[in-house]
């Protein structure tokens, strides 16, 4: 059977090949003109180049389509469509009726794809759920900044909508200057930003593989380090015991009768109480920790596809992933500001038994070592 990954620019794709390949699936990876690392990777059986699908949504639609009933008519069987990145995600949801016929998937129906995507919604969700949120501000002028305590967060409703990265999907306020100027910035299409208490306890993701608003496997991580150092991405994590936010899932899963992948972010008060931050319902930045960790995520995704009896085999718990060329930058940035020893936290990674790499595998050369090229010219996460 044939599995359809698309976006495979980033590099959670090339951990969703790896596991699909060992599971003796044939892979087509779907990527743009520039001709991604994961294209590389020995576990791709077919490479095509795609339209970009935030430039050209409706070509790249036409194509991807195209291409699903390519497979379709050679294999005699529907091939199973994994959309990796935001904007295929939303196309293809939006188009649910047309890819069914020709595809396979798993993915949230349109309106909980919206309700997960919309931070204001999301948070009205989660309450009648009695999933807690942080305390939430309402200002009605730039006054009342000044009458709240500080920090707090300010986030936009729609960040992937405004073409935000992950790490500028946010700001962390001191003052009620920074607040005025933040809400400012991120009101989008008359739409005013998120404004929270802020946490000042551990972050944690919850994520999850789901089937009709039922939670088919699930890995919870720890976050250990990120960057930038004031908040971003993750650069190391590790798998922890999740049970004290299964229940807080389960709710919001079956509230949006959620299909697919999904990572549902909590952070912790200073007492350790979990609030919900967000949901990224998609597949997630940290996502290769699910292979480091032993995880049968990747396949039971697509088993729920396929219509296939998922594997559900759990994380092991203790599991450490670390992104070997962010984490590195994390700790030059940490070394600059003079805090030496928070910089040699990403050199002691490397010589760590129970630390891995979330890209490079030996196993897969070529695309290993793409991958580290790549960030190299890029410069950036």
């Amino acid at each position: 059977m044939t599995a359809i990954i698309t976006d495979t620019k980033y590099r959670m794709s090339l951990s969703l090949i790896r596991d699909l390949a060992d599971n003796g699936i044939d892979i087509v990876a779907c990527g743009g003109e520039e001709r991604p690392f994961a294209f590389l990777s020995k576990g791709v059986n077919r490479r095509v180049v795609l339209p970009d699908p935030k430039a050209n949504p409706q070509l790249y639609t036409e194509r991807l389509l195209d291409l699903c009933s390519e497979i379709r008519g050679k294999e005699g069987q529907k091939p199973v469509l994994l959309p990796v990145g935001a904007a295929s995600l939303a196309l293809i949801t939006d188009k649910a009726r047309r890819f069914e016929e020709v595809c396979l998937c798993a993915l949230p129906i349109y309106e909980a794809l919206e309700a997960a995507n919309d931070k204001a919604q999301l948070a009205e969700l989660a309450v009648d759920a009695g999933v807690p949120v942080p305390e939430s501000f309402a200002p009605t002028s730039d006054d009342d900044f000044f009458k709240y305590q500080y920090p707090l967060v300010v986030k936009p409703v729609f960040g992937e909508k405004q073409g935000l990265t992950a790490a500028m999907r946010y700001v962390i306020a001191h003052t009620p200057q920074q607040a005025i100027k933040a809400y400012r910035d991120f009101t989008f299409d008359n739409t005013p930003p998120v404004v929270q208490k802020y946490l000042e306890g551990g972050g944690y993701g919850y994520s999850v593989i789901a089937d009709r608003g039922e939670i088919v496997n699930a890995v919870c991580h720890k976050r250990l380090r990120e960057y930038p150092v004031s908040g971003g991405p993750s650069t190391c994590c590790v798998t922890v015991d999740g049970g004290f936010l299964k229940q807080y899932a389960e709710k919001l899963v079956k509230a949006l009768n959620f299909t697919g992948p999904a990572m549902i972010e909590f952070k912790m008060d200073k007492q350790g109480h979990p609030y919900l931050l967000e949901i990224n319902p998609r597949l997630w930045g940290t996502f290769p920790l699910t292979r480091v960790s032993g995880s049968s995520m990747a396949y039971d995704w697509f088993a729920v596809a396929a219509k296939k009896e998922p594997k559900r085999i759990p994380p092991t718990v203790g599991k450490r992933m670390y992104y070997l060329p962010s984490d590195m930058r994390r700790g030059l940035s940490c070394l600059k500001s003079g805090q030496a020893s928070q910089s040699l936290t990403a050199f002691k990674e490397l010589f760590s038994p129970h630390s891995k790499e979330g890209v490079f595998e030996w196993s897969d050369p070529r695309a290993s070592l793409a991958y580290l090229t790549s960030y190299l010219k890029r410069g950036r996460q």
